[in-house]
Protein backbone atom coordinates (compact mmCIF):
# COMPACT_ATOMS: atom_id res chain seq x y z
CA UNK A 1 0.00 0.00 0.00
CA UNK A 2 2.79 2.38 0.85
CA UNK A 3 4.34 1.20 -1.94
CA UNK A 4 1.26 1.98 -4.49
CA UNK A 5 0.89 5.52 -2.87
CA UNK A 6 4.58 6.39 -3.66
CA UNK A 7 4.24 5.15 -7.11
CA UNK A 8 1.15 7.55 -7.01
CA UNK A 9 2.86 10.40 -5.87
CA UNK A 10 5.57 10.00 -8.37
CA UNK A 11 3.12 9.65 -11.25
CA UNK A 12 1.28 12.81 -9.92
CA UNK A 13 4.32 14.93 -10.82
CA UNK A 14 4.55 16.31 -13.44
CA UNK A 15 7.56 16.28 -14.60
CA UNK A 16 9.61 19.80 -16.03
CA UNK A 17 11.69 19.45 -18.82
CA UNK A 18 13.75 22.72 -18.83
CA UNK A 19 14.77 24.16 -22.65
CA UNK A 20 18.20 23.80 -23.83
CA UNK A 21 20.19 26.76 -22.73
CA UNK A 22 20.66 28.56 -26.48
CA UNK A 23 24.67 28.41 -27.21
CA UNK A 24 26.77 31.74 -26.52
CA UNK A 25 27.06 34.25 -29.10
CA UNK A 26 30.07 34.18 -31.09
CA UNK A 27 30.73 37.75 -32.79
CA UNK A 28 33.00 36.05 -35.13
CA UNK A 29 31.70 34.72 -38.45
CA UNK A 30 32.20 31.27 -39.72
CA UNK A 31 35.29 30.41 -41.82
CA UNK A 32 33.25 31.01 -45.53
CA UNK A 33 31.39 34.36 -44.13
CA UNK A 34 34.78 35.97 -42.93
CA UNK A 35 35.78 36.80 -46.53
CA UNK A 36 32.73 38.78 -47.00
CA UNK A 37 33.41 41.92 -44.88
CA UNK A 38 37.02 42.29 -46.73
CA UNK A 39 35.67 41.82 -50.13
CA UNK A 40 33.26 44.51 -49.89
CA UNK A 41 35.33 46.84 -48.46
CA UNK A 42 38.01 46.48 -50.64
CA UNK A 43 35.40 47.24 -53.15
CA UNK A 44 34.40 50.11 -51.63
CA UNK A 45 37.62 51.55 -50.85
CA UNK A 46 38.83 50.92 -54.47
CA UNK A 47 35.66 52.10 -55.71
CA UNK A 48 36.14 55.86 -53.25
CA UNK A 49 39.75 56.11 -54.72
CA UNK A 50 38.60 56.11 -58.33
CA UNK A 51 36.05 59.05 -58.02
CA UNK A 52 38.75 61.46 -59.31
CA UNK A 53 39.21 59.36 -62.53
CA UNK A 54 37.74 61.95 -65.03
CA UNK A 55 40.79 64.58 -63.73
CA UNK A 56 43.18 61.79 -63.46
CA UNK A 57 43.61 61.58 -67.48
CA UNK A 58 43.60 64.78 -69.50
CA UNK A 59 43.87 63.46 -73.85
CA UNK A 60 44.73 60.09 -72.20
CA UNK A 61 47.65 61.09 -70.77
CA UNK A 62 48.28 60.81 -66.36
CA UNK A 63 47.98 63.56 -64.96
CA UNK A 64 49.73 64.24 -61.47
CA UNK A 65 50.61 66.95 -58.39
CA UNK A 66 53.17 68.91 -59.81
CA UNK A 67 54.84 68.33 -55.78
CA UNK A 68 56.28 65.31 -54.77
CA UNK A 69 54.77 63.32 -57.14
CA UNK A 70 56.65 64.66 -60.07
CA UNK A 71 60.41 63.57 -58.18
CA UNK A 72 58.69 60.28 -57.30
CA UNK A 73 58.08 59.67 -61.20
CA UNK A 74 61.81 60.10 -61.84
CA UNK A 75 62.41 57.89 -59.58
CA UNK A 76 60.27 55.25 -60.79
CA UNK A 77 60.96 55.75 -64.00
CA UNK A 78 64.88 55.61 -63.67
CA UNK A 79 64.66 52.17 -61.31
CA UNK A 80 62.27 51.05 -63.92
CA UNK A 81 64.87 51.69 -66.80
CA UNK A 82 67.76 50.57 -64.34
CA UNK A 83 66.90 47.72 -62.23
CA UNK A 84 67.84 47.41 -59.03
CA UNK A 85 69.63 50.49 -58.89
CA UNK A 86 67.97 53.53 -57.40
CA UNK A 87 68.81 57.54 -58.49
CA UNK A 88 70.88 58.84 -55.74
CA UNK A 89 73.17 61.46 -57.11
CA UNK A 90 70.67 63.38 -59.20
CA UNK A 91 72.69 65.94 -61.73
CA UNK A 92 69.24 67.82 -61.99
CA UNK A 93 69.26 68.89 -58.57
CA UNK A 94 71.02 71.94 -57.26
CA UNK A 95 73.79 73.88 -59.37
CA UNK A 96 76.46 70.62 -59.65
CA UNK A 97 73.86 67.66 -58.67
CA UNK A 98 73.55 66.44 -55.06
CA UNK A 99 72.25 63.17 -52.91
CA UNK A 100 68.53 62.55 -52.63
CA UNK A 101 67.84 61.67 -48.92
CA UNK A 102 64.33 60.08 -49.88
CA UNK A 103 64.34 56.85 -48.76
CA UNK A 104 64.80 53.96 -51.48
CA UNK A 105 62.06 51.31 -51.19
CA UNK A 106 58.75 52.46 -52.85
CA UNK A 107 60.57 54.14 -56.15
CA UNK A 108 62.57 50.76 -56.50
CA UNK A 109 59.69 48.29 -55.71
CA UNK A 110 57.51 50.68 -57.64
CA UNK A 111 59.73 50.75 -60.35
CA UNK A 112 60.36 47.08 -60.40
CA UNK A 113 56.79 46.03 -60.92
CA UNK A 114 56.83 49.05 -63.84
CA UNK A 115 59.23 47.04 -65.45
CA UNK A 116 57.42 43.91 -64.90
CA UNK A 117 54.38 45.11 -66.39
CA UNK A 118 56.33 46.10 -69.33
CA UNK A 119 56.98 49.78 -69.01
CA UNK A 120 59.83 50.81 -71.57
CA UNK A 121 59.47 54.91 -71.36
CA UNK A 122 58.67 57.32 -68.78
CA UNK A 123 55.22 57.83 -69.89
CA UNK A 124 54.56 54.01 -69.70
CA UNK A 125 55.51 53.94 -65.92
CA UNK A 126 52.97 56.72 -64.74
CA UNK A 127 50.60 55.06 -66.88
CA UNK A 128 51.30 51.95 -64.38
CA UNK A 129 52.37 53.50 -61.60
CA UNK A 130 49.33 55.48 -61.09
CA UNK A 131 47.09 52.35 -60.77
CA UNK A 132 49.58 51.44 -57.49
CA UNK A 133 48.40 53.84 -54.53
CA UNK A 134 44.29 53.11 -54.96
CA UNK A 135 45.10 49.44 -55.29
CA UNK A 136 47.26 48.80 -53.06
CA UNK A 137 45.19 50.57 -50.62
CA UNK A 138 42.37 48.90 -51.01
CA UNK A 139 43.92 45.84 -50.89
CA UNK A 140 45.38 47.00 -46.95
CA UNK A 141 42.01 48.03 -46.03
CA UNK A 142 40.88 44.42 -46.64
CA UNK A 143 43.47 42.74 -44.65
CA UNK A 144 43.22 44.95 -41.83
CA UNK A 145 39.66 44.16 -42.39
CA UNK A 146 40.42 39.96 -42.23
CA UNK A 147 42.56 40.71 -39.10
CA UNK A 148 40.54 42.83 -36.83
CA UNK A 149 37.70 40.34 -37.72
CA UNK A 150 39.57 37.23 -36.39
CA UNK A 151 40.66 39.56 -33.50
CA UNK A 152 37.97 41.89 -32.21
CA UNK A 153 34.69 40.54 -34.38
CA UNK A 154 32.86 41.64 -37.04
CA UNK A 155 31.29 45.31 -35.62
CA UNK A 156 34.66 46.74 -35.06
CA UNK A 157 36.33 45.37 -37.82
CA UNK A 158 33.81 46.53 -39.78
CA UNK A 159 33.44 49.89 -38.02
CA UNK A 160 37.47 50.41 -38.61
CA UNK A 161 37.48 49.10 -42.53
CA UNK A 162 34.97 51.97 -43.14
CA UNK A 163 36.91 54.34 -41.52
CA UNK A 164 39.42 53.28 -43.37
CA UNK A 165 38.42 53.13 -46.78
CA UNK A 166 36.34 56.07 -46.37
CA UNK A 167 39.14 58.95 -44.15
CA UNK A 168 38.81 61.68 -46.73
CA UNK A 169 42.89 62.28 -46.00
CA UNK A 170 43.55 58.48 -46.79
CA UNK A 171 41.56 58.96 -49.86
CA UNK A 172 43.35 61.83 -50.95
CA UNK A 173 46.66 60.61 -50.39
CA UNK A 174 45.80 57.15 -52.09
CA UNK A 175 43.46 58.24 -54.61
CA UNK A 176 44.54 56.96 -58.67
CA UNK A 177 47.20 59.89 -60.11
CA UNK A 178 48.92 60.82 -56.05
CA UNK A 179 51.90 58.61 -56.43
CA UNK A 180 53.63 60.29 -53.73
CA UNK A 181 54.33 57.59 -50.73
CA UNK A 182 52.52 59.22 -48.17
CA UNK A 183 49.64 56.33 -49.06
CA UNK A 184 52.00 53.44 -47.84
CA UNK A 185 52.15 55.16 -43.75
CA UNK A 186 48.45 54.14 -42.82
CA UNK A 187 49.82 49.77 -43.98
CA UNK A 188 53.25 50.48 -42.33
CA UNK A 189 51.63 51.70 -39.13
CA UNK A 190 49.18 48.94 -39.00
CA UNK A 191 51.49 46.53 -39.21
CA UNK A 192 53.97 48.04 -36.69
CA UNK A 193 51.02 48.39 -34.51
CA UNK A 194 50.08 44.47 -35.02
CA UNK A 195 53.22 42.94 -34.46
CA UNK A 196 53.22 45.03 -31.34
CA UNK A 197 50.20 43.60 -30.26
CA UNK A 198 51.37 40.29 -31.15
CA UNK A 199 54.26 40.83 -28.20
CA UNK A 200 52.82 41.63 -26.05
CA UNK A 201 50.02 38.78 -26.11
CA UNK A 202 52.74 36.57 -26.63
CA UNK A 203 52.31 33.44 -23.99
CA UNK A 204 55.60 31.17 -25.16
CA UNK A 205 59.02 31.54 -26.34
CA UNK A 206 58.00 30.70 -30.00
CA UNK A 207 55.13 32.81 -29.82
CA UNK A 208 57.64 35.84 -28.70
CA UNK A 209 60.29 35.08 -31.29
CA UNK A 210 57.65 35.07 -34.17
CA UNK A 211 55.65 38.64 -33.01
CA UNK A 212 59.32 39.94 -32.47
CA UNK A 213 60.48 39.00 -36.21
CA UNK A 214 57.49 40.56 -37.76
CA UNK A 215 58.03 43.73 -35.25
CA UNK A 216 61.56 43.88 -36.63
CA UNK A 217 60.68 43.29 -40.09
CA UNK A 218 57.85 45.90 -39.88
CA UNK A 219 60.19 48.50 -38.92
CA UNK A 220 62.82 48.24 -41.21
CA UNK A 221 60.32 47.84 -43.82
CA UNK A 222 58.87 51.19 -42.41
CA UNK A 223 61.90 53.24 -42.35
CA UNK A 224 63.00 52.49 -46.09
CA UNK A 225 59.99 53.82 -46.45
CA UNK A 226 58.82 56.60 -44.63
CA UNK A 227 61.49 57.80 -42.27
CA UNK A 228 59.31 59.35 -40.01
CA UNK A 229 57.48 56.19 -39.15
CA UNK A 230 60.61 55.93 -36.67
CA UNK A 231 57.92 57.81 -34.37
CA UNK A 232 55.89 54.46 -34.42
CA UNK A 233 59.14 51.94 -34.04
CA UNK A 234 59.61 54.14 -30.68
CA UNK A 235 56.43 54.23 -29.70
CA UNK A 236 56.06 50.40 -30.04
CA UNK A 237 59.11 49.73 -27.69
CA UNK A 238 57.61 52.08 -25.23
CA UNK A 239 54.85 50.14 -25.45
CA UNK A 240 56.49 46.45 -24.98
CA UNK A 241 58.77 48.03 -22.23
CA UNK A 242 55.02 49.24 -20.06
CA UNK A 243 53.06 46.02 -20.93
CA UNK A 244 56.08 43.32 -20.81
CA UNK A 245 58.55 42.17 -18.20
CA UNK A 246 60.62 45.23 -19.50
CA UNK A 247 58.60 47.45 -16.86
CA UNK A 248 58.99 44.77 -14.31
CA UNK A 249 62.72 43.93 -14.86
CA UNK A 250 63.81 47.58 -14.61
CA UNK A 251 61.83 48.26 -11.27
CA UNK A 252 62.46 44.43 -9.19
Amino acid sequence: MRESRQTLGTAATPSIDRAPSPPPLDPRPSTLRQWILPLVVFVLAFAVRLLNLPLAFDGGNPQIPPVDDLYHWKRIAFSSAHFPAVLEMDRDRGLVGAFCPWPPAYDLLAGGACRLLGATSPGEVLRRAIWFPPLLFALFVAGAAFVLQRALGLRAAAAAAVALAMSPFLVTASSVGNIDHHFLEPPLTFAILASTCLAIRARDHRASIAAGFFLAFSIVASLFVQTALLIAAGLAFVSLFLFTEGLAAATA
